[in-house]
């Protein structure tokens, strides 16, 4: 049997086999903006917030009040938010009324997506959550259900302190 190699097919008796290209090195990973904008040094003043998968409530409840709190008074923070589904919201504000939003597609601790905005932030009536779900929560104001209701403007913008 004769066989003949040839740039990216193989002829072998009669038959041509297509080869395959060399494998390529997989895309690297988009530069991740939540690292610049952490070095801005603004302070953590709640925990992480969580977003249920079947309510509009955010757990701990003790971090949505410090969350609400903490906007209405035009605070400097750093407010992360984890939706379902491996969603992560980062809010840098300097106060003002206004943060920058990194919004970051993530799963198994590898984030391959990132969308950097300037989000205005609402007015402290729209902010707060209009009812509560559970029994037992005290009448606070707090924030709820899908960040993005959070920001009643939103433009693109690069990774820069507030």
């Amino acid at each position: 049997m004769r066989a003949f190699f040839f740039k990216d097919w193989l002829w072998l008796g009669g038959f041509t086999v297509a080869c395959a290209d060399e494998p390529s090195e997989p895309d690297p990973l988009p530069v991740d903006p939540r690292p610049a904008l952490e070095a801005c040094g603004l302070p953590v003043p709640c925990g992480p917030l969580e977003l249920s998968d079947t309510t509009i409530d955010m757990w701990p409840f003790e971090d949505a009040v410090c969350v609400y709190d903490t906007i209405v008074s035009n605070e400097p923070a750093h407010i992360t938010v984890m939706l379902p589904y491996a969603t992560y919201w980062n809010f840098y504000t300097a106060g003002g009324g206004w943060a920058v939003l990194v919004t970051s597609q993530c799963e198994d601790d590898v984030c391959t997506e990132h969308a950097v905005t300037r989000c205005t932030f609402t007015s402290a009536e729209r902010l707060a959550c209009p009812w509560c779900v559970q029994s037992s929560c005290p009448n606070e104001p707090r924030v709820c259900g899908d960040p993005l209701g959070w920001c009643k403007d939103l433009e693109n913008t690069e990774p820069q302190c507030p």
